[in-house]
């Protein structure tokens, strides 16, 4: 597995302002955006596009980003409905210029926290509490 494949945790991304055992670090991000594509999904790929903007048009991310604002581009399944694989995320990166943190979630962890299926989702997670704000 290399640097660009690992694991990660909602954990790396915490920045607790109310917990003493733990500095709280403005430089960092206090919100983040999962946004949770497939690659067979039409909306997602508009979706995506108008996070990541266009040559003429900045994204969401260029607006946010320098808010406290981070984003994290998920990708769930592949055009063929299957869990998708790093080469997917490749992929959809390339595809639409994603500058920003992506991963795959081949398990479909994220689906825990939505109420009825269906794509493109999202969610804001406070990264001070590490509570979803929105889903």
């Amino acid at each position: 597995m290399t640097q660009m494949e690992r694991k990660m945790s909602m954990h790396d991304f915490y920045n607790p302002k109310n917990d003493p055992a733990k500095a709280f670090d403005p430089a960092k991000p206090t919100a983040l955006v999962v946004v949770i594509a497939a690659l067979w999904c039409g909306p997602c790929g508009t979706e995506t596009q108008t996070i990541t903007g266009t040559a003429s048009k900045p994204g969401y991310h260029d607006y946010w980003k320098d808010k406290g604002v981070m984003f994290m581009q998920t990708v769930y399944q592949n055009d063929a409905g299957d869990p998708a694989e790093f080469k997917d995320l490749d992929f959809w990166t390339k595809k639409y210029n994603v500058q920003f943190t992506s991963v795959i979630d081949p398990g479909a962890k994220f689906d825990a926290y939505f109420p009825t299926p269906g794509f493109p989702h999202a969610l804001i997670v406070d990264l001070t509490t590490m509570k979803i704000a929105f889903a």
